[in-house]
């Protein structure tokens, strides 16, 4: 997450990565993705709040300016610091929802790939909890199923469910400090 005393130069630079026409704003729908991209992890709920206040007639085609985006995501930045739900900032800064499952993909065969050595387990922790949207140690397995399946070096389903099949609860999702722990004793 950007700290107050950073430059508003790396958030106007993850903001104007959104904007598809060139105009210097980006589509309501799209905050949620710029505010991840910028390290908060804010709850679909909200993200629904803020939309709504931007585009109160639900048009669902307004266009906000990173004028009007910035104030928003420093007051969200500054109460999750606050409530402690601040997601970890991983080394890299992540900035399209590609790059997450690709990140994700990279890290799962890291996992199976090095598991022999002696690697500290919080590495890919922390690279996990970017998918975190909760702050609840869970990420969606049906969407953790989907990236190992079909994006870069594919596992099988059936790999993929020898993986999750220990890590996996009842709501179809993956605790995944519990994956990581997994994987890194096999």
């Amino acid at each position: 997450m950007i700290s107050p005393e950073d430059s508003t130069e790396e958030c106007k630079e993850a903001f104007y990565l959104y904007d598809s026409r060139g105009d210097g704003k980006v589509e309501c729908k799209q905050i949620g993705e710029v505010m991840r991209a910028l390290g908060t992890n804010p709850t679909e709920a909200q993200i629904s709040k803020i939309i709504r206040g931007l585009d109160p007639v639900g048009t669902g085609v307004k266009r906000v300016s990173f004028e009007e985006f910035f104030p928003i995501y420093q007051n969200l930045r500054d109460r999750q610091k606050k409530s402690g739900d601040a997601v970890l900032k991983v080394s890299d800064r992540l900035h399209t929802q590609q790059n997450q499952y690709v990140l994700l993909k990279a890290i799962a065969f890291q996992l199976m790939a090095i598991s022999f050595f002696s690697v500290d387990p919080e590495y890919f922790i922390e690279c996990l909890r970017v998918f975190d949207r909760g702050c609840n140690g869970l990420v969606n397995a049906s969407e953790l199923r989907h990236v190992l399946c079909n994006l870069g070096d594919k596992l099988t389903l059936d790999e993929v469910n020898q993986l999750l099949v220990a890590c996996e609860d009842n709501t179809g999702h993956v605790m995944y400090e519990e994956f990581v722990k997994q994987v890194m004793t096999r």
